[in-house]
């Protein structure tokens, strides 16, 4: 029968557990480990940013709680954040519309909104009450839009009859000499 002398020494005996033990010659399964990608320290094997998340387990994404694609579980940006432009939220809609018009408020621009007014502009979001129609039988420039005889007086308004101050049956209101002007005979009123 063999007899040794040498001393049981218990511990662990995995060179590549932290606990280590170069003396112990029996493992009294107390080895610890060190978790995958790290060291015993609980440090990063591999970190090449330095953030304290292991290269093995860095997630890509937008790191930005501001953004409308912000990820909790990215760990490392990858440049693809998405903002809501000025005055709207992430789905497009406006963060202020009183109206409901689905301009936002601070985008409204007064005007006349009415495309049949004469002062209609179209960058107009909002009603100020300023539009300005064209009257009957006149444009927007205030001119006849139907005037055959150029005088300035609107055919639908002419008014025939006698234009001459001399006539006997002049009419102060005749816009058109309608050729009925009957003067007095010489010497006669």
């Amino acid at each position: 029968m063999f007899f040794s002398c040498k001393k049981n020494i218990q511990g662990c005996t995995d060179s590549s557990a932290c606990n280590y033990n170069a003396e112990a010659n029996v493992d009294d399964s107390s080895c610890e480990l060190p978790l995958a990608n790290y060291d015993c320290e609980n440090t990063c094997i591999n970190d090449a940013d330095a953030d304290g998340v292991c290269d093995e387990s860095e997630i890509e994404g937008c790191t930005d709680s501001l953004a409308c694609n912000y990820s909790m579980l990215a760990t490392d940006s990858d440049s693809s954040c998405e903002f809501a432009m000025t005055y709207y939220d992430c789905e497009g809609a406006c963060l202020n519309d009183i109206d409901n018009d689905g301009s936002c408020d601070e985008n409204e621009v007064m005007g006349c909104i009415d495309s049949l007014a004469c002062n209609y502009s179209s960058l107009a979001t909002e009603s100020d009450e300023s539009c300005e129609y064209v009257i009957e039988f006149f444009n927007c420039e205030g001119e006849c839009v139907n005037d055959d005889d150029n005088d300035n007086v609107c055919n639908e308004l002419e008014i025939e009859g006698c234009t001459s101050p001399g006539a006997c049956n002049y009419f102060s209101l005749a816009t058109d000499d309608d050729g009925t002007c009957e003067f007095p005979e010489t010497f006669y009123n």
